[in-house]
């Protein structure tokens, strides 16, 4: 398990931008830290949209059999990354599909995405996720890609 953050969709979505958004999502190419995110039909057969992503690896298994934990900083730094990169990805279907997205974390509520943008409350999320950040946010993108390759073993 770990720390995931899920999105559903407010409101049934016609299957058409179900199709649509699942298929995007799958060819997304993006460097994921822990798990990419997956999207999906919800398993009442409502016609909501929903899905996850596992933000922090905290550790893992190498391929020689031994374990490597993470460092939190660096743990911290690549789940905010991914958040944030996840909750573009909402954003944008947002806006393409005309959909609202919930956010939760840890089942408690963290903010929505509508009209194409996050609001304040997931805005507050990401904020709260890199607050205790060390660097200078400028520097922020160069960290990521250092700490990408050091633990590249991961996958």
């Amino acid at each position: 398990m770990g720390v995931s953050l899920n999105f559903v969709t407010t409101a049934p979505v016609p299957e058409t931008v179900r199709r649509a958004i699942e298929s995007d999502a799958e060819g997304l190419q993006y460097d994921w830290w822990s798990e990419a995110l997956g999207v999906g039909p919800d398993r009442h057969g409502v016609g909501f949209l929903l899905g996850r992503t596992k933000l922090f690896l905290i550790g893992y298994s190498t391929e020689g059999g031994g374990f490597r934990e993470v460092d939190p900083d660096d743990d911290s730094l690549m789940a905010w990354r991914d958040a944030t990169f996840t909750i573009s990805q909402l954003a944008r279907w947002s806006r393409e599909h005309d959909l609202e997205w919930e956010l939760r974390c840890e089942g408690e509520f963290v903010g929505r995405v509508k009209y194409g943008a996050a609001d304040q409350a997931a805005l507050d999320f990401l904020a709260a996720m890199i607050a205790a950040d060390p660097g200078p946010p400028e520097s922020r993108p160069a960290r990521t890609q250092q700490v990408a390759a050091r633990y590249a073993d991961r996958w």
